[in-house]
């Protein structure tokens, strides 16, 4: 199969989450077509477990849905940083929590068809707390903690609607080292 022919692009919108680009193309069948693409730096999440088998995670608002909701905490890679510090990083800014053996689960793409942006997930063990959350004016979260059981039963009867968490329960109960955090 042929590759598309990029013709020429713009930055439609940006701020310091993302940017929409206008991207122009030449198919394989000579025809024209305009694309509109998010892009913006990784996303780095931590699924925390604690010693007695809880999973710590953030209740905060989502505009774009008007409603709050549960995730894992994490964030935004700022350029050249290492994408495990940054989830790390990102947990201890959101919950106080400390982590150690810290390990990849997975890496995934919201939207390969209209979107770059990519969210590593980290699964880690809490400990103890050693900080007060950061605060930052728009990051306005709640921690809690949820027993991993009742998560996972939760997911199981689709009452979890957020994509990373899902995808970060989902990521574990396959993988190989479960049995280390739970």
């Amino acid at each position: 199969m042929s590759s598309w022919k990029k013709i020429n692009e713009a930055i439609v919108f940006s701020n310091k989450w993302l940017r929409i680009e206008k991207v122009r193309f030449e198919l394989p069948t000579k025809k024209q077509s305009d694309y509109y693409f998010v892009r913006g730096n990784p996303v780095a999440a931590v699924l925390g477990i604690t010693s007695n088998k809880k999973v710590v995670l953030v209740r905060q608002y989502r505009p774009a849905f008007g409603k709050y909701m549960l995730d894992i905490p994490g964030g935004g890679v700022e350029d050249g940083e290492d994408v495990k510090k940054a989830a790390v990083r990102e947990f201890m800014e959101e919950t106080g929590y400390g982590l150690k053996n810290v390990k990849k689960l997975t890496k995934f793409y919201y939207d390969s068809g209209k979107s770059s942006k990519y969210s590593t997930i980290f699964v880690g063990q809490v400990i103890a707390k050693r900080i007060s959350p950061k605060k930052d004016g728009t990051e306005l979260v709640e921690v809690q903690e949820i027993p991993y059981d009742e998560l996972l039963d939760k997911i199981r009867k689709d009452k979890v609607e957020e994509t990373t968490l899902r995808i970060a329960i989902c990521s574990l109960e396959s993988s190989s080292f479960k049995v280390k955090y739970i």
